[in-house]
Protein backbone atom coordinates (compact mmCIF):
# COMPACT_ATOMS: atom_id res chain seq x y z
CA UNK A 1 0.00 0.00 0.00
CA UNK A 2 1.21 3.57 -0.31
CA UNK A 3 0.58 6.20 2.18
CA UNK A 4 -2.67 8.53 1.71
CA UNK A 5 -1.86 11.50 -0.75
CA UNK A 6 0.84 9.41 -2.43
CA UNK A 7 -0.53 8.03 -5.66
CA UNK A 8 -0.43 10.26 -8.58
CA UNK A 9 -3.67 9.81 -10.42
CA UNK A 10 -2.81 12.26 -13.44
CA UNK A 11 -0.14 10.04 -15.44
CA UNK A 12 -1.13 6.68 -16.18
CA UNK A 13 2.43 5.61 -15.18
CA UNK A 14 2.43 7.25 -11.99
CA UNK A 15 5.51 9.55 -11.71
CA UNK A 16 5.27 12.81 -10.47
CA UNK A 17 5.92 15.46 -12.81
CA UNK A 18 8.73 17.93 -11.99
CA UNK A 19 10.96 18.84 -9.59
CA UNK A 20 10.06 18.87 -5.89
CA UNK A 21 10.99 22.08 -4.85
CA UNK A 22 10.18 25.11 -7.15
CA UNK A 23 11.92 28.09 -7.72
CA UNK A 24 8.51 30.32 -7.07
CA UNK A 25 8.84 28.90 -3.48
CA UNK A 26 5.93 26.41 -4.17
CA UNK A 27 6.81 22.73 -3.86
CA UNK A 28 5.00 19.59 -4.22
CA UNK A 29 2.08 18.87 -2.50
CA UNK A 30 -0.09 15.45 -1.79
CA UNK A 31 -2.95 14.49 -4.09
CA UNK A 32 -5.15 12.78 -2.12
CA UNK A 33 -8.07 12.76 -4.80
CA UNK A 34 -7.98 12.97 -8.48
CA UNK A 35 -9.62 16.72 -7.72
CA UNK A 36 -7.49 17.84 -4.90
CA UNK A 37 -5.00 20.73 -5.50
CA UNK A 38 -3.06 21.95 -2.32
CA UNK A 39 -2.15 25.57 -3.17
CA UNK A 40 0.55 27.81 -2.21
CA UNK A 41 -1.42 29.45 -0.15
CA UNK A 42 -1.93 26.86 2.26
CA UNK A 43 1.05 26.39 3.56
CA UNK A 44 4.51 27.83 4.78
CA UNK A 45 8.15 26.58 3.40
CA UNK A 46 10.30 25.80 6.31
CA UNK A 47 13.88 24.55 6.26
CA UNK A 48 15.14 23.41 9.40
CA UNK A 49 19.42 22.04 10.21
CA UNK A 50 18.58 20.62 13.66
CA UNK A 51 18.90 17.65 12.55
CA UNK A 52 21.77 18.70 9.37
CA UNK A 53 24.37 16.13 10.56
CA UNK A 54 22.45 13.50 9.74
CA UNK A 55 19.56 14.57 7.35
CA UNK A 56 21.17 17.98 5.89
CA UNK A 57 18.41 20.75 5.80
CA UNK A 58 15.09 19.47 6.69
CA UNK A 59 12.54 21.39 4.44
CA UNK A 60 8.97 21.12 5.35
CA UNK A 61 5.57 22.58 4.26
CA UNK A 62 3.58 23.51 7.35
CA UNK A 63 0.19 23.47 6.42
CA UNK A 64 -1.48 26.61 7.53
CA UNK A 65 -4.46 26.37 10.63
CA UNK A 66 -8.05 25.97 8.81
CA UNK A 67 -6.72 24.87 5.44
CA UNK A 68 -7.68 21.55 3.91
CA UNK A 69 -4.13 20.70 4.16
CA UNK A 70 -4.25 21.35 7.47
CA UNK A 71 -7.20 19.12 8.04
CA UNK A 72 -6.08 16.19 5.88
CA UNK A 73 -2.81 16.40 7.87
CA UNK A 74 -4.50 15.76 11.18
CA UNK A 75 -6.87 12.96 10.14
CA UNK A 76 -4.79 10.91 7.55
CA UNK A 77 -3.74 8.42 10.14
CA UNK A 78 -7.52 7.07 10.76
CA UNK A 79 -8.22 6.68 6.57
CA UNK A 80 -4.85 4.37 6.47
CA UNK A 81 -5.70 2.56 9.01
CA UNK A 82 -9.72 1.24 7.65
CA UNK A 83 -7.38 1.47 4.62
CA UNK A 84 -5.60 -1.52 5.74
CA UNK A 85 -8.24 -3.40 7.23
CA UNK A 86 -10.71 -3.06 4.17
CA UNK A 87 -7.75 -3.95 1.51
CA UNK A 88 -7.06 -7.17 3.49
CA UNK A 89 -10.40 -8.30 4.01
CA UNK A 90 -11.14 -7.69 0.79
CA UNK A 91 -7.88 -9.18 -1.23
CA UNK A 92 -7.11 -11.33 1.48
CA UNK A 93 -10.09 -12.98 3.09
CA UNK A 94 -9.81 -14.21 6.76
CA UNK A 95 -11.43 -17.91 6.11
CA UNK A 96 -8.40 -18.46 2.93
CA UNK A 97 -5.17 -16.32 3.46
CA UNK A 98 -2.14 -16.08 6.22
CA UNK A 99 -0.72 -12.79 5.13
CA UNK A 100 2.38 -11.96 5.96
CA UNK A 101 3.49 -8.25 6.43
CA UNK A 102 6.14 -5.71 5.33
CA UNK A 103 6.97 -1.95 6.06
CA UNK A 104 9.99 -0.73 4.54
CA UNK A 105 11.68 1.14 7.08
CA UNK A 106 8.92 4.05 8.11
CA UNK A 107 6.62 1.63 7.39
CA UNK A 108 7.56 -0.95 9.83
CA UNK A 109 5.44 0.79 12.58
CA UNK A 110 2.60 0.86 10.39
CA UNK A 111 3.03 -2.67 9.29
CA UNK A 112 3.43 -3.51 13.63
CA UNK A 113 0.06 -1.53 14.02
CA UNK A 114 -1.91 -3.81 11.09
CA UNK A 115 -0.59 -6.98 12.88
CA UNK A 116 -2.90 -6.50 15.60
CA UNK A 117 -5.68 -5.45 13.47
CA UNK A 118 -5.92 -7.85 10.99
CA UNK A 119 -6.91 -11.02 12.14
CA UNK A 120 -4.85 -13.23 9.93
CA UNK A 121 -1.63 -11.31 9.68
CA UNK A 122 0.76 -14.13 10.60
CA UNK A 123 3.73 -12.55 10.64
CA UNK A 124 6.22 -9.43 10.55
CA UNK A 125 8.71 -9.65 7.91
CA UNK A 126 11.10 -7.06 7.84
CA UNK A 127 13.93 -5.49 5.55
CA UNK A 128 15.40 -2.22 7.43
CA UNK A 129 11.90 -2.20 8.97
CA UNK A 130 12.04 0.40 12.39
CA UNK A 131 9.75 -1.56 15.03
CA UNK A 132 7.01 0.24 17.13
CA UNK A 133 6.95 4.00 17.12
CA UNK A 134 7.33 3.99 20.83
CA UNK A 135 10.68 2.25 20.45
CA UNK A 136 12.25 4.78 18.31
CA UNK A 137 13.49 7.39 20.55
CA UNK A 138 14.62 4.47 22.84
CA UNK A 139 16.94 2.37 20.53
CA UNK A 140 17.60 5.66 18.63
CA UNK A 141 18.37 7.69 20.86
CA UNK A 142 16.35 10.40 19.01
CA UNK A 143 13.12 12.48 19.43
CA UNK A 144 11.66 13.83 16.51
CA UNK A 145 8.98 16.29 17.93
CA UNK A 146 7.84 18.13 14.73
CA UNK A 147 3.97 19.23 14.75
CA UNK A 148 1.73 16.86 12.74
CA UNK A 149 0.78 19.98 10.47
CA UNK A 150 4.51 19.62 9.07
CA UNK A 151 4.70 17.47 5.63
CA UNK A 152 8.38 16.45 5.27
CA UNK A 153 9.95 16.65 2.04
CA UNK A 154 12.30 13.97 0.54
CA UNK A 155 15.21 15.94 -1.88
CA UNK A 156 18.17 14.88 -3.37
CA UNK A 157 19.38 15.32 0.44
CA UNK A 158 17.96 11.86 1.11
CA UNK A 159 19.46 10.48 -2.24
CA UNK A 160 22.90 11.55 -0.84
CA UNK A 161 22.47 9.42 2.22
CA UNK A 162 21.48 6.40 0.60
CA UNK A 163 23.92 6.79 -1.70
CA UNK A 164 26.87 7.20 0.49
CA UNK A 165 25.73 3.80 2.54
CA UNK A 166 26.53 1.82 -0.55
CA UNK A 167 29.79 3.77 -1.24
CA UNK A 168 31.67 4.94 1.79
CA UNK A 169 33.98 1.90 1.46
CA UNK A 170 34.26 2.82 -2.22
CA UNK A 171 37.60 4.80 -3.87
CA UNK A 172 35.09 7.55 -5.02
CA UNK A 173 36.72 11.29 -5.13
CA UNK A 174 34.05 14.29 -3.84
CA UNK A 175 33.07 15.23 -7.31
CA UNK A 176 31.97 12.26 -8.54
CA UNK A 177 30.09 10.86 -5.94
CA UNK A 178 28.01 14.45 -6.09
CA UNK A 179 27.71 13.52 -9.81
CA UNK A 180 26.04 10.48 -9.13
CA UNK A 181 24.00 11.83 -6.56
CA UNK A 182 22.48 14.19 -8.60
CA UNK A 183 21.97 11.78 -11.58
CA UNK A 184 20.17 9.47 -9.37
CA UNK A 185 18.38 11.87 -7.93
CA UNK A 186 16.32 12.68 -11.79
CA UNK A 187 15.12 9.21 -11.30
CA UNK A 188 14.23 9.04 -8.02
CA UNK A 189 12.60 12.80 -8.05
CA UNK A 190 9.82 11.27 -9.62
CA UNK A 191 8.83 9.00 -6.84
CA UNK A 192 6.35 11.07 -4.40
CA UNK A 193 9.17 12.25 -2.28
CA UNK A 194 7.02 13.85 1.11
CA UNK A 195 6.73 12.29 4.21
CA UNK A 196 3.41 12.83 6.36
CA UNK A 197 4.44 9.97 8.43
CA UNK A 198 7.39 11.04 11.09
CA UNK A 199 5.27 11.86 13.97
CA UNK A 200 3.87 8.32 14.31
CA UNK A 201 6.68 6.12 13.33
CA UNK A 202 8.77 8.53 15.91
CA UNK A 203 6.39 8.82 18.53
CA UNK A 204 5.57 12.51 18.56
CA UNK A 205 3.12 11.84 21.75
CA UNK A 206 2.32 16.08 20.99
CA UNK A 207 1.75 16.40 17.60
CA UNK A 208 -0.57 12.79 17.99
CA UNK A 209 -3.06 14.46 20.54
CA UNK A 210 -2.82 17.67 19.00
CA UNK A 211 -4.03 15.71 15.18
CA UNK A 212 -6.82 13.98 17.45
CA UNK A 213 -8.11 17.02 18.61
CA UNK A 214 -8.18 19.14 15.52
CA UNK A 215 -9.89 16.36 13.90
CA UNK A 216 -12.53 15.76 16.52
CA UNK A 217 -13.31 19.25 16.80
CA UNK A 218 -13.63 19.55 13.03
CA UNK A 219 -16.02 16.31 13.44
CA UNK A 220 -17.87 18.24 16.78
CA UNK A 221 -17.41 15.08 18.35
CA UNK A 222 -18.53 14.45 22.07
CA UNK A 223 -15.86 14.79 24.54
CA UNK A 224 -15.99 11.15 25.49
CA UNK A 225 -15.57 10.04 21.36
CA UNK A 226 -12.79 13.25 21.25
CA UNK A 227 -11.05 11.06 24.26
CA UNK A 228 -11.41 7.99 22.46
CA UNK A 229 -10.01 9.59 19.54
CA UNK A 230 -6.98 10.53 20.64
CA UNK A 231 -6.26 7.28 22.20
CA UNK A 232 -6.74 5.81 19.02
CA UNK A 233 -3.99 8.01 17.37
CA UNK A 234 -1.49 7.58 20.78
CA UNK A 235 -2.65 3.78 20.10
CA UNK A 236 -0.55 4.14 16.56
CA UNK A 237 2.53 4.25 18.02
CA UNK A 238 2.29 1.13 20.83
CA UNK A 239 1.21 -2.42 20.80
CA UNK A 240 -1.99 -3.35 22.20
CA UNK A 241 -2.70 -5.21 25.53
CA UNK A 242 -5.45 -6.89 27.47
CA UNK A 243 -8.22 -9.36 27.15
CA UNK A 244 -8.73 -10.46 23.94
CA UNK A 245 -6.45 -8.78 22.31
CA UNK A 246 -4.32 -10.06 19.80
CA UNK A 247 -1.11 -10.59 20.33
CA UNK A 248 1.64 -9.55 18.42
CA UNK A 249 2.93 -11.67 15.84
CA UNK A 250 6.49 -12.78 15.57
CA UNK A 251 8.82 -11.00 13.70
CA UNK A 252 12.11 -11.79 11.05
CA UNK A 253 13.99 -8.63 11.02
CA UNK A 254 16.60 -8.13 8.44
CA UNK A 255 19.47 -6.13 7.73
CA UNK A 256 21.75 -4.85 4.96
CA UNK A 257 25.24 -4.59 6.46
CA UNK A 258 25.65 -0.72 5.14
CA UNK A 259 21.96 0.30 6.81
CA UNK A 260 23.04 3.14 8.04
CA UNK A 261 19.19 3.87 9.01
CA UNK A 262 17.30 1.12 10.57
CA UNK A 263 20.85 -0.46 11.84
CA UNK A 264 21.15 -4.11 13.43
CA UNK A 265 22.25 -2.41 16.75
CA UNK A 266 18.86 -0.71 17.13
CA UNK A 267 17.13 -3.95 16.29
CA UNK A 268 19.43 -5.82 18.69
CA UNK A 269 18.08 -2.68 21.19
CA UNK A 270 14.79 -3.52 20.85
CA UNK A 271 14.33 -7.27 21.79
CA UNK A 272 14.39 -6.86 25.57
CA UNK A 273 11.41 -3.95 24.44
CA UNK A 274 9.40 -7.00 22.75
CA UNK A 275 10.21 -9.82 25.44
CA UNK A 276 8.50 -7.59 28.17
CA UNK A 277 5.16 -7.69 25.91
CA UNK A 278 2.57 -9.84 27.10
CA UNK A 279 2.70 -12.38 25.75
CA UNK A 280 5.87 -11.60 23.85
CA UNK A 281 6.36 -12.29 20.24
CA UNK A 282 9.71 -14.24 18.69
CA UNK A 283 12.31 -11.76 17.53
CA UNK A 284 15.03 -12.72 15.47
CA UNK A 285 17.59 -10.32 13.87
CA UNK A 286 19.62 -11.52 10.74
CA UNK A 287 22.42 -9.35 9.36
CA UNK A 288 23.37 -9.65 5.76
CA UNK A 289 26.80 -9.37 4.26
CA UNK A 290 26.09 -6.70 1.70
CA UNK A 291 22.73 -3.76 1.40
CA UNK A 292 21.96 -0.97 2.43
CA UNK A 293 18.70 0.97 3.26
CA UNK A 294 17.18 0.73 0.55
CA UNK A 295 15.68 -1.91 -1.57
CA UNK A 296 16.81 -1.02 -4.76
CA UNK A 297 20.60 -1.30 -4.00
CA UNK A 298 22.99 -3.24 -6.45
CA UNK A 299 26.64 -3.37 -7.15
CA UNK A 300 28.99 -5.18 -9.69
CA UNK A 301 29.28 -8.38 -7.61
CA UNK A 302 25.40 -8.32 -6.75
CA UNK A 303 23.89 -7.48 -10.17
CA UNK A 304 20.50 -7.91 -8.76
CA UNK A 305 20.96 -6.93 -5.16
CA UNK A 306 19.85 -8.03 -1.98
CA UNK A 307 15.90 -8.58 -2.91
CA UNK A 308 16.38 -12.30 -3.54
CA UNK A 309 17.94 -13.22 -1.02
CA UNK A 310 15.63 -11.21 1.58
CA UNK A 311 12.75 -12.78 -0.09
CA UNK A 312 14.33 -16.74 0.31
CA UNK A 313 15.07 -15.67 3.80
CA UNK A 314 11.21 -14.95 4.46
CA UNK A 315 9.96 -18.18 2.59
CA UNK A 316 12.09 -20.02 4.72
CA UNK A 317 10.69 -18.79 7.90
CA UNK A 318 7.30 -19.07 6.77
CA UNK A 319 7.65 -22.37 5.40
CA UNK A 320 9.41 -23.83 8.41
CA UNK A 321 7.26 -22.64 10.84
CA UNK A 322 9.17 -19.61 12.26
CA UNK A 323 5.99 -18.09 12.12
CA UNK A 324 3.90 -20.41 14.11
CA UNK A 325 2.86 -19.53 17.55
CA UNK A 326 3.56 -22.11 20.02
Amino acid sequence: MTFPGRFYFLDRSRDWAGDVENNDSSARTPLWTRETRITPDQYAVIQDQSKRKSYGTLVSLSAKQGTEFFHRMASWPVAFEEAIKQTASRHFPDSEFSVYIHGHSTGGPFAMMASQRVANIAGLVGYGSSPFGWMYPVVSGDDWEFPFNQLRLRTWRDTARYMYEGMKHENLGLPMLIELIFERWQSAKKRPNFKAEDFIHKNCVRALETAARVSAERLKLSNRDSDALMQRYLGYTRELSGPGTKPVPNFLSIHGVNDDTVTLGRCQRSLPLFAKMNPPPNVRSVSLGAGIHSWGWSDQQLPQGIVRSVAKLWYDAITNGFFVKE
